[in-house]
């Protein structure tokens, strides 16, 4: 089975006072021209309720965690999926072990009769949240250890510092304790692999030592890789994007990822991994 997702960082004001600004239009209209191609799943970051009202159909974490009345202004920040009318949410929740449960989004969905787990995610960052950073990606590592079955995680991490061609060489932002390590580092306490790292395959080679293996955001002048779709071991990855250029023309700082998978694994594939569960 063939299908699309695709992820974004909105990119928002900030603060309670801009809690109900609406979205705007330009950013409505590149979300509009991706759901016009019908991926099954489309993931957003830094959704505000303004920034909801605006958008159709949207399941969000801030319906399950609403801001409290003394929260500040960085608990109105949400995650959010847009999904086409071929997809049947069965559930949803947040992982309530993470600090910030409202920055997680996990669904079950229904694609084409196969059942699928979504995690979509949105990163603290360590300069403002400390070791925070690291115990919101233990959540995320030990919600996905708890579901059977297949899984696809996408969000912003925040991470990594060093997006190395090879990953042994990838360095996460230390101080802040070691959860990155466990979704980024080489030895991963998860089943899933980089969707990207799937899809350039061979061309990786090409590729500079120290990387970033793709742009997606800018610390400065410095380019990273911070956001980032994972999916099954086995599954193919037929085509990727990281759409920088448009994403930022629409008001965004963030790339948007495009990622259109097959569940079904090649013969490669298949010959590489012997021994792996089909998840």
């Amino acid at each position: 089975m063939r299908f699309t997702v695709a992820t974004w960082n909105l990119k928002t004001t900030g603060g309670s006072k801009h809690a109900q600004v609406p979205l705007p239009s330009a950013r409505v209209e590149l979300l509009r021209t991706v759901l016009a191609r019908k991926p099954a799943v489309i993931a957003v970051q830094e959704l505000t309720p303004g920034y909801a009202a605006a958008l159709t159909g949207v399941h969000h974490s801030l319906t399950l965690r609403p801001p409290g009345p003394f929260d500040g202004g960085n608990r109105v920040l949400g995650v959010g999926l847009l999904v086409s009318e071929y997809v049947q949410i069965e559930g949803l929740r947040l992982i309530d072990r993470a600090p910030f449960p409202e920055r997680t989004l996990a669904a079950d969905v229904t694609i084409g009769g196969q059942s699928i787990h979504i995690v979509a995610f949105h990163s603290l960052t360590g300069v403002d949240y400390g070791k925070a950073k690291a115990a919101q990606f233990s959540a995320i590592v030990e919600h996905l250890h708890a579901v059977h079955g297949h899984v696809v995680l996408m969000g912003d991490a925040n991470e990594p510092q060093v997006d190395a061609r090879d990953l042994a060489n990838t360095k996460i932002w230390h101080g802040n304790g070691s959860g990155a390590e466990l979704l980024f580092g080489p030895s991963p306490a998860h089943r899933l692999r980089d969707a990207w790292r799937v899809h350039l395959g061979k061309d990786i080679a090409a590729l500079p030592d120290e990387g970033p293996l793709a742009l997606s955001y800018r610390t400065g002048k410095t380019a990273r890789r911070y956001d980032h779709i994972f999916v099954p071991h086995l599954w193919q990855v037929l085509e990727m994007t990281y759409d920088y250029d448009s994403a930022l023309a629409a008001g965004s700082d963030h790339a948007l990822l495009s990622a259109t998978v097959d569940t079904t694994p090649s013969a490669d594939v298949l010959l590489a991994n012997p021994a792996c569960p089909s998840g």
